[in-house]
């Protein structure tokens, strides 16, 4: 019942903006595709890749900068495991014709291509406000308790390679990071 209420007030709200179709971006959702498949009619998959050196740093700097809400990753094997396990998950689904897999570099160097993809896997006409109005797009799916995200409101998707990588970790944590 709360899956249907949920799917059904998600379906207002995308008629009220006059919208084909809405996304529901939470990571956790990975480890319930096949319960998604079954309460969703026809849903798409998109499974984004970061390099898990940038992750591992990333989740590793927010377990010490919001431990209420990011502690479980004060160990750097537990950010490494969760990337392993979240690849895992989606390269078992890569060959489906319902998930499109996405490397994030790819993304951020090449914007209207992948988008013009993943628009046309979706069954969505790409529009270049996509990429050239990402600061409004992030504000709308940004929460103000996701403190950690304030930064993507304030920017175009871009690129920081390995950049935080490099200033978060020692370099033993990165020679760990790589083994």
């Amino acid at each position: 019942t709360m899956v249907r209420v949920f799917q059904r007030t998600l379906d207002q709200l995308t008629l009220q903006v006059e919208k084909d179709i809405w996304v529901e971006k939470t990571p956790r959702h990975l480890h319930f595709l096949s319960r998604i498949e079954e309460m969703i009619d026809q849903p798409r998959f998109v499974h984004i890749i970061r390099d898990g050196r940038a992750v591992a740093a990333s989740a590793f700097r927010l377990a010490h900068t919001h431990p209420e809400k990011w502690s479980h990753f004060s160990d750097l094997d537990a950010a490494i495991d969760r990337w392993n396990r979240c690849v895992d998950i989606s390269l078992q689904a890569a060959d489906r014709p319902d998930h499109a897999i996405v490397q994030y570099q790819r993304l951020v160097d090449e914007p209207e291509t992948v988008l013009s993809k993943l628009s046309a896997f979706l069954g969505v006409g790409y529009e270049p406000a996509m990429t050239n109005d990402f600061n409004q797009s992030a504000q709308s799916v940004i929460r103000d308790d996701e403190a950690w995200k304030s930064k993507n409101k304030d920017t175009r998707l871009k690129s920081r390679r390995l950049q935080k990588f490099r200033s978060v970790l020692s370099s033993d944590e990165q020679s760990y990071v790589e083994e």
